[in-house]
């Protein structure tokens, strides 16, 4: 495998960072994986969040593709289980957390500070994507074959105390250090508290403690995982996607002004 996914090569602020083409042949293969949701990572506005969202997932265990999205198959409908279901499972809460946008007040169809709108959508993109990322384990040292019920904390941990510190210091093209780390903050408390009253704290969803990121992606991760569900229509989330992607979103805004 010689070559990046072409959707990196396309952003001129990344394809120029010297690490990424000195990844091992291991990552780069991990890399090409996410072709398969390449259009969710792009929801990412912020250059220096989505490139970092892309060093994650080539850091990701091969069988995360593959893995149902309850490895007992107790906890969640048919159709997040079976291979690819955990896949399947993510895209769910992606366009789920996209939807919260509007009912939280943070879209283009309600009045708000745009640039603030920008940052719910780009933390809850990022934390949707990677909520369930650590679902079995860390993915380099101790992955196993069943989740782990402190998969939410641990993944959060992992990210934020590992990686983000590993990434800066591979990548010293980053624009603003300071900001990426407030926002993969934010992104990691919403990881932390995903599955709300099932976690170590039992925060319940009106808790004054949770920000609005987090009860968004509770919600969407709850609702995603009921059983009344018999199945999910991939094209209806890639429009809810498209609806709210930060190009439409400036394109509808220039046509406001």
């Amino acid at each position: 495998m010689n070559s990046l996914p072409n959707i990196i090569k396309e952003d001129k602020d990344i394809s120029h960072w010297a690490a990424w083409s000195k990844m091992s042949e291991k990552r780069k293969e991990m890399l090409e994986k996410t072709e398969q949701i390449k259009e969710f990572i792009w929801m990412i506005e912020h250059d220096d969040l989505r490139a970092f969202t892309y060093f994650l997932f080539s850091q990701t265990h091969p069988s995360f593709w593959e893995i149902p999205s309850s490895s007992s198959g107790k906890y969640h409908p048919q159709w997040e289980n079976g291979e690819g279901g955990l896949i399947r499972h993510i895209k769910a809460v992606f366009a789920l957390c996209m939807t919260g946008l509007r009912r939280y007040g943070y879209s283009h169809e309600t009045p708000g500070d745009v640039n603030l709108n920008a940052e719910m959508r780009d933390v809850l993109a990022f934390s949707a994507l990677l909520h369930d990322w650590g679902k079995n384990g860390d993915p380099n040292k101790n992955w196993g074959t069943y989740t782990k019920k402190t998969h939410g904390e641990d993944t959060a941990k992992l990210i934020k105390e590992e990686l983000l510190p590993k990434f800066i210091k591979l990548f010293p093209e980053i624009k603003n250090k300071e900001e990426l780390e407030d926002l993969v903050n934010k992104c990691c408390f919403a990881i932390k508290h995903h599955y709300g009253i099932w976690s170590k704290e039992k925060i319940k969803p009106d808790d004054e403690k949770l920000t609005n990121a987090a009860r968004i992606l509770q919600e969407a991760d709850y609702y995603s995982s009921r059983k009344i569900f018999s199945s999910v229509d991939e094209e209806e989330i890639k429009k809810i996607c498209a609806e709210n992607s930060p190009v439409v979103i400036k394109r509808i805004g220039q046509n406001e002004n």
